[in-house]
């Protein structure tokens, strides 16, 4: 996560008042492991409660060259949480990466958002 442009995103949220609300609920089966890595699948709900705004409305769309505008009150999102094992432990911790690339299919976030 870049400092610079987190700060951005919060001055953004600010000037707009962008207000969201949600959850994430982990699917089941809960952990899928393919004998090299595990994920856990994620189901991302939100809603718009308030913003001046439809564009842009989640950290993740600074990174789009393109606008997103969200037209919808409520969305879910679909994602595939990487985890990784401790070095000489059965225990699995969960690997920080960006929303963005943890969505189950791009194509279906093109969808999600028009």
């Amino acid at each position: 996560m870049n400092e610079s442009a987190l700060k951005q995103y919060i001055d953004y949220v600010k000037n707009n008042k962008v207000i969201l609300e949600g959850s994430a609920k982990a699917q089941i089966p809960c952990m899928y492991n393919d004998g090299g890595s595990c994920r856990i699948r994620m189901k991302l709900h939100f809603n718009v409660i308030n913003s001046l705004t439809r564009d842009n409305l989640l950290y993740m769309d600074l990174n789009s060259e393109k606008i997103k505008t969200y037209s919808k009150d409520s969305y879910d999102i679909y994602i595939d949480a990487n985890m990784g094992y401790v070095f000489g432990s059965k225990q699995v911790y969960v690997s920080q990466q960006d929303i963005v690339s943890m969505l189950l299919d791009m194509s279906k976030e093109e969808i999600l958002v028009k």
